[in-house]
């Protein structure tokens, strides 16, 4: 597996989330496999057929178009979008979250 490049800012903390639909008889298969998947993680609060996913620490804007491709190819994933994104400093988080 080749590297990605990172982007140039540094410490950069990147999250995003994507609403994943399913079919609800292959949802375990389809969090099995999303799970399987670098930084990506199911909110257990999802429901059968439709999925919050987390992915943290994308590398590069192409790595988070093609994770959410590869969601998208699952068998038993109906649609795969991207709800939210988020760019931030490690330094600013880490202030926030003193606060």
């Amino acid at each position: 597996m080749t590297s990605l490049p990172q982007d140039s800012a540094p410490d950069l903390v990147k999250l995003a989330g994507v609403l994943v639909r399913c079919q609800a008889k292959r949802r375990a298969a389809v969090v099995a496999e999303i799970e399987s998947h670098a930084g990506a993680s199911v909110e257990p609060e999802s429901s059968d057929d439709a999925l919050i996913v987390i992915i943290e620490e994308t590398p590069t804007t192409m790595f988070l178009t093609e994770q959410i491709s590869r969601i998208q190819n699952i068998q038993g994933v109906l649609s795969a979008a991207l709800i939210y994104h988020h760019n931030d400093t490690a330094e600013t988080g880490n202030k926030e979250m003193a606060s």
